[in-house]
């Protein structure tokens, strides 16, 4: 029988310019800085609030494995599964618990395109206060494996 699929095999050079892609590339970046001191990990779950649009939760989380894996999640990434945008992002939801009782008014940003989700992106990637939770990370992480 002829394949009658129009795609052709696909391979992580298709993740380019999809806003988990692009969360992908952003954790290698980070991961080269930081060198195997922290990682990223990225956590993605299914909602099951019918009331909301978005049926997937990606949680942003940076994992400092010598502080006994203390995970800190930076932002929870709300999206549709089969499609790229519309996105929501969310900085405060940290328990996986609070899914379910997601209010759409409370997102920190929405994204309808890639440009828009970069910006959103970049605010949170270089601001003070992710800079001082890596920091603050990576510091004890090193006192800890060193001593």
């Amino acid at each position: 029988m002829k394949d009658l699929w129009t795609f052709g095999k696909l391979s992580k050079d298709d993740l380019n310019g999809t806003p988990h892609g692009i969360l992908k590339r952003q954790a290698e970046f980070f991961e080269k800085r930081v060198g195997d001191t922290l990682f990223i990990k990225l956590n993605t779950k299914r909602i099951k609030n019918s009331d909301i649009e978005y049926g997937l939760a990606t949680s942003f989380e940076i994992v400092a494995p010598m502080l006994d894996g203390y995970t800190y999640t930076l932002f929870t990434l709300y999206s549709k599964p089969e499609s790229d945008y519309p996105v929501a992002i969310d900085r405060t939801i940290e328990d996986n618990e609070e899914f379910e009782d997601l209010d759409p008014e409370s997102f920190d940003f929405i994204a309808k395109s890639e440009d828009e989700f970069l910006n959103h992106l970049q605010e949170i990637l270089s601001s003070p206060s992710t800079n001082s939770v890596i920091k603050n990370l990576y510091s004890k992480s090193y006192v800890s494996e060193k001593y």
